[in-house]
């Protein structure tokens, strides 16, 4: 009887033990999950940590019995309980219990899976008051509507600008505002902003927009000149409003200078205009290109040299998500000869690039240009393409009073039919004429290390139509992926901040990566984790990778809650065709709710940072606004997400069967 209790007390013991090592051993496990892993479904990834397509996210069997999640109901918009806004409308976001209730004013509010809300609210003049309750916790928010008319103006301070420069004044007022600006006893109406797409939500929602112009200080003087403030004066419904720059200091005259482009590249600015609107019909300049200085722009803190080629360049620019100063362009005292020569000292003709190599006497500058090309309405910065008509790419060589030897294109050559050097003044123009109208992939100038001039010139990659999903073979394709922020650049927040444009880019670009790869083509992404990237450093990639296409994913976002939709982007005349082929496959896909207010599907020209690069075909897709829940679902839900991946696929091969003459 003895033995038996002990025997039975040994094993209840044991057991205990094991039960209890059982319970360790659990806790571990769910202790190293986090909580969104464990709600994950087939049809959703965690907002928390990116994952490739191939990878899946384990899920125990015993999830349904884990402890119910806690959630902390939080406001993500507005940022304080008392805010003020010039706008006529508030987005009220955040995340709470979705099992429990949650009142608006009295209103009950919807909710996703994991309690992220979002709602929108008109506002009337004054103060508007909203309380935000879910069981016994409630919070008050005041929002004040301030009917102003000048939301914000430059320059805003005292400002020094050179002898006979040129500096921008803009105004960010009310949509449908008459604005004038007065200075020096000059008085000018400044123009709206008209950069094509950037004020369809202004138009809808009475909001503000940018309304620019400029003033030429005077030239020759010897001496520092105060010339007092700018006024500038907003009129909107009868009511005006006036506000005052600070003082404006014209500089004495400087010594002559030269500037040398220190960066990889520089970008061009149109030298009639102070804005800072890129143009597709500017070049950029390669690393050691020099050139006089003959005035300079100034736009808000940005500083422009403007070039005897009449072209401007930067001075520094900041670049983004670091905020690192970069030289752009450096000055000294020296002098240039009035002249140039230029001589041709070999063509090449390789498997994915024509090289022309030319002999130079000094690194002039050079304009490039795609001709003859119509736009909806550059006058407005709006270079919209509605059908490719350019027949040639022309460079102009500027203080060139020659440009010697032949130019032999074979007649089978990929791209040119053939080249001419024409004279032109004081410059020469070399043209280099398509085989075909519009048939032109991309092209890169820089100087060798023997200070000769090179361009290179992408062919169209070559491929083979297949019998597969897709119906192409790309194998020898090289496309690059750029995915969008990352890092300290999180990019746009979704609902509730329960998931970020950084993650959510990075996510979907794994999906297209694995669906090009399936077709055989070489894909590279910028990036597969969290970590940041300079936007000079993708540009640089871009040139070092030479691909024959580049896709930049990032999602949208809009301060209304109520636009949805998708967009396609391009900005150089040879990445249309490409925008358009994955524009046409995302709308054939349905995968946006075309029936929804708000809703926008957008093939589009923008000068978006990365799509200005000139080295081969770059699209800019965005897919869908991290601000409306509307699209909130197709954001977060793999499935969706993945016939995204398989529309952009599509539109690739579209396009690569198309410029190989098989579709």
């Amino acid at each position: 009887m003895l033995k038996e209790f002990i025997t039975n007390k040994i094993t209840i013991v044991i057991l205990s033990l094991l039960l209890a090592a059982g319970i360790i051993v659990a806790g571990v496990f769910l202790f190293s999950r986090n909580e969104t892993e464990i709600e994950v479904s087939t049809d959703e990834i965690s907002s928390e940590s990116p994952l490739p397509p191939s990878s899946s996210v384990p899920v125990s069997s015993e999830v349904s019995s884990a402890p119910k999640p806690t959630y902390d109901f939080k406001i993500t918009s507005p940022t304080s309980s008392d805010v003020t806004v010039k706008v006529p409308y508030q987005v009220l976001s955040g995340v709470s219990d979705p099992e429990v209730p949650l009142l608006i004013n009295g209103d009950e509010i919807e909710r996703d899976d994991k309690g992220a809300f979002s709602a929108e609210y008109s506002l009337e003049v004054g103060n508007n008051k909203f309380v935000i309750s879910q069981g016994d916790k409630t919070y008050t928010y005041i929002v004040r509507y301030r009917f102003d008319i000048i939301n914000s103006y430059t320059p805003s301070g005292n400002m020094k600008y050179e002898s006979g420069s040129t500096f921008a004044v803009t105004a960010n007022a009310r949509v449908g505002s008459v604005v004038t600006a007065t200075f020096d006893g000059k008085t000018i109406t400044l123009t709206r902003d008209d950069t094509h797409g950037g004020d369809e939500e202004a138009e809808k929602s009475d909001t503000f927009v940018n309304y620019s112009g400029s003033f030429t200080l005077p030239s020759g003087n010897k001496q520092d000149l105060n010339l007092g403030a700018v006024s500038i004066t907003a009129t909107h419904s009868g009511v005006k409003k006036t506000v005052k720059t600070g003082n404006i200091t014209c500089k004495k005259i400087e010594l002559p200078v030269v500037a040398e482009v220190v960066t990889f590249s520089a970008e061009t600015f149109s030298g009639d205009t102070t804005d800072d609107a890129s143009r597709p019909t500017n070049n950029y300049l390669p690393k050691g290109t020099v050139d006089y200085v003959v005035g300079r722009a100034y736009n808000g803190s940005k500083e422009y040299l403007l070039l005897r080629c009449g072209r401007r360049v930067y001075v520094n620019k900041k670049m983004v998500p670091t905020n690192e100063i970069v030289t752009v362009a450096r000055e000294y005292e020296g002098t240039l000869p009035d002249t140039n020569k230029l001589s041709v000292d070999s063509l090449s003709v390789g498997a994915r690039h024509t090289v022309l190599t030319l002999n130079t006497e000094w690194k002039a500058p050079f304009l490039l240009d795609l001709l003859p090309q119509k736009y909806t309405n550059p006058a407005k910065q709006d270079y919209t393409v509605s059908s490719v008509t350019a027949e040639y790419v022309e460079i102009t060589f500027c203080y060139a009073e020659s440009l010697e030897g032949e130019i032999l294109l074979p007649a089978d050559h990929p791209l040119f039919s053939s080249a001419e050097v024409i004279a032109d003044g004081k410059n020469q123009k070399l043209r280099l004429n398509f085989k075909k109208k519009g048939a032109f992939y991309g092209w890169n100038a820089y100087y060798n290390e023997g200070g000769q001039l090179v361009f290179e010139f992408l062919h169209p990659a070559t491929v083979t139509a297949a019998e597969n999903d897709y119906g192409a073979d790309l194998t020898g394709v090289t496309i690059l992926i750029d995915v969008g922020h990352g890092g300290k650049d999180f990019g746009a927040p979704g609902i509730g901040n329960t998931y970020f444009e950084d993650e959510r880019n990075l996510n979907l670009g794994f999906m297209i990566k694995q669906e090009l790869e399936g077709m055989g083509a070489t894909v590279i992404m910028n990036r597969e984790s969290n970590v940041t990237i300079k936007a000079d450093d993708r540009c640089e990639q871009l040139k070092k990778l030479k691909p024959d296409l580049c896709i930049a994913i990032h999602h949208d976002s809009n301060a209304s809650s109520r636009p949805n939709g998708f967009g396609m982007y391009y900005s150089t005349l040879f990445s249309y065709d490409a925008a358009k082929f994955i524009f046409n496959r995302t709308v054939e896909a349905d995968i946006y709710d075309k029936d929804a207010a708000g809703y926008r599907a957008k093939l589009d020209w923008h000068y978006y940072f990365v799509a200005r690069m000139s080295d081969c075909p770059v699209v800019l897709t965005e897919n869908g606004f991290m601000s409306s829940p509307i699209d909130r679902d197709g954001i977060v839900n793999e499935n969706i997400n993945r016939d995204k991946a398989k529309a952009i696929t599509r539109g690739v091969a579209d396009y690569f069967l198309h410029i190989n003459g098989i579709k």
